[in-house]
């Protein structure tokens, strides 16, 4: 129903830059998952969004979940289920993107970690996989909202759910193996880019 819904919204789809929570609640199972569908003002990145939230065959895992009543008398009611994004009361929402900002770092993507209106950007050091990434934000984008409207992120890579089985920290091994998979494919395509524009000089 969602997808057809924005194909058949392919002008809205194109420009639309806002973020909408999509939600249901299972009465029978007495179960909350969301989700949020952020759109970047592209209609292929926008398309690619929905079909990582709603797209056929999408993980469950990569979706919030709380139980909001025990399944079995051993279970805590509200307890959240294992491998899911989680909601911390007076926080938000966790959310994980794999992101260019070429004024940032000009040559390889960071870790972006959201939880509800803050964030931070890992940067891992591809030569040295064992330390741990460097953690910081930028200096004139206090908030996501912020970081956000400025446009410094050029390109929004959605984490898998396969990702968010590895330690952002404890694991910074698996990220720079994801991250220099992710820096391959981004170059390259730069890299065609810029070969078939004409050269100002001839």
């Amino acid at each position: 129903k969602f997808r057809s819904a924005f194909s058949l919204l392919p002008e809205a789809l194109r420009t639309n830059d806002r973020s909408y929570l999509i939600a249901f609640f299972v009465l029978d199972e007495a179960v909350l998952s969301w989700r949020w569908l952020r759109f970047a003002g592209c209609h292929d990145l926008n398309w690619a969004a929905v079909t990582a939230t709603v797209g056929e065959g999408v993980d469950r895992s990569s979706w919030a979940e709380t139980q909001f009543r025990a399944k079995q008398t051993d279970e805590q009611p509200n307890a959240p289920s294992k491998n899911r994004k989680t909601a911390v009361s007076g926080k938000g929402l966790r959310e994980a993107f794999l992101v260019f900002a070429p004024e940032v770092a000009p040559d390889t993507a960071l870790h972006l970690s959201v939880r509800g209106g803050s964030y931070r950007l890992r940067q891992y050091n591809l030569k040295r996989p064992g330390n741990r990434p460097r953690v910081f934000t930028v200096p004139e984008c206090p908030s996501f909202q912020t970081l956000r409207a400025t446009g410094i992120i050029a390109q929004w890579i959605s984490v898998t759910a396969e990702d968010y089985g590895h330690s952002i920290d404890e694991q910074p091994q698996y990220w720079c193996d994801r991250i220099q998979a992710v820096n391959r494919k981004h170059l390259s395509a730069e890299d065609d880019k810029s070969s078939t524009l004409p050269d100002p000089l001839r």
